[in-house]
């Protein structure tokens, strides 16, 4: 017997990308730039999140960070609220651990123009030790293929979870 539970995460979003128009020389007095009061001016991916998943906006948008290397990198942090379905087993409820699937995808890019991909590297959250996990756990942890049937172009990021409780802070990050 399958149960549908629907579950609030709040995380903070990474995102990273070049772009060679932000190129500055500087005689490598700074290691970035910090742009976060320019946010209007830059170019930033239009993602959304599908399958599974409802975008609940913050009412004022917390941009984090914005750092711009002097190669063109950029480095994007906000803070996110998703509610999130999860699928677990009613049986053993609450011992169960639910699957919470979610996809990232482009709102007016294709994959010919934008292509997401899920950084692997991201060690910085088992070395927080201001993070709590408040009594949870993420079990597994998978990415995989976009099905087409949920993406209208193509081109998403898919992310497959399971936990023991969902109330878990993650920081996903991904480079385009």
């Amino acid at each position: 017997m399958s149960l549908v539970q629907k579950y609030e995460v709040e995380f903070l979003l990474c995102q990273s990308w070049e772009d060679p128009r932000l190129q500055f020389e500087d005689g490598g007095r700074h290691k970035y730039l910090n742009a976060i009061t320019h946010y209007q001016d830059v170019w930033t991916p239009d993602i959304y999140f599908i399958k599974h998943g409802e975008l609940k906006e913050p009412l004022t948008q917390v941009h984090i960070a914005l750092n711009i290397y002097n190669n063109g990198s950029v480095r994007y942090i906000t803070r996110k609220r998703l509610a999130i379905n999860c699928e677990g087993n009613m049986e053993i409820f609450p011992f169960d651990n639910p699957k919470c699937p979610f996809a990232i995808e482009s709102v007016s890019h294709d994959k010919t123009e934008l292509v997401l991909r899920w950084q692997r590297d991201t060690a910085g959250v088992s070395g927080a030790s201001s993070l709590r996990y408040h009594n949870a756990y993420l079990k597994q942890n998978k990415t995989g293929t976009c099905d087409s049937h949920y993406t209208w172009r193509g081109e998403c990021v898919p992310r497959d979870r399971w936990a023991s409780d969902m109330r878990i802070c993650f920081i996903p990050c991904y480079n385009f």
